[in-house]
């Protein structure tokens, strides 16, 4: 986490901080761990600041949060943007960075979490209202969107624009990868 605050401020010593090895990537996916439980307090939240804003949803999503299709959804970007991600890393010759961005990316995925959730966590105990709270995570979006550029930027030691295309499709497919898993769960 140390190394991922560090590259939070543009400093890319932070990558010292990380264990590189084939050890090291898999032991990054253990950040889920983490990650988890903010993922649900902020998609419990989401859901009562869509609800309390009148957001179109369903009957069923009205009614309750969809706790196993979250659960589903962050278990499906967990493991389909390292996949996807190997197929780009290998057609756009990266495959040499490839482990060090995803162990990267995975720690990084604590304290992006964690951002966000600071507004909703203000909603949850009446210091914001929905459209307050709902506008300061819109607000969060672009540095969140920066970090992850940085980092692709930085650890694939690509150009902007690729890097850009990155963050690009890690963001569509995350919500593709939820939608797809709201919608198999029901």
């Amino acid at each position: 986490l140390t190394g991922s605050y560090m590259l939070a401020r543009r400093d890319v010593t932070g990558y010292d901080y990380f264990d590189r090895t084939a050890g090291g990537f898999w032991r990054s996916f253990s950040a889920i761990i983490l990650l988890a439980p903010m993922y649900m307090l902020f998609a419990s939240a989401e859901h009562s600041i869509s609800a309390e804003l009148g957001a179109n949803t369903t009957s069923a999503l009205r009614d309750t949060p969809n706790y196993v299709g979250n659960m589903v959804g962050l278990a499906l970007q967990w493991i389909g943007f390292p996949i996807v991600m190997v197929l780009v890393a290998r057609v756009l010759q990266l495959s040499r960075h490839y482990a060090g961005f995803i162990i990267a990316y995975n720690w990084s995925s604590v304290l992006v979490m964690a951002l966000l959730y600071c507004p909703i966590g203000l909603y949850q105990i009446g210091l914001l209202s929905a459209a307050g709270a709902s506008l300061a995570n819109f607000a969060l979006l672009a540095p969140v969107l920066y970090y992850r550029w940085f980092i692709a930027r930085t650890s694939l030691d690509i150009t902007g624009l690729t890097a850009t295309a990155i963050v690009g499709m890690d963001f569509v497919l995350s919500m593709l990868l939820l939608d797809i898993a709201r919608i198999m769960i029901g």
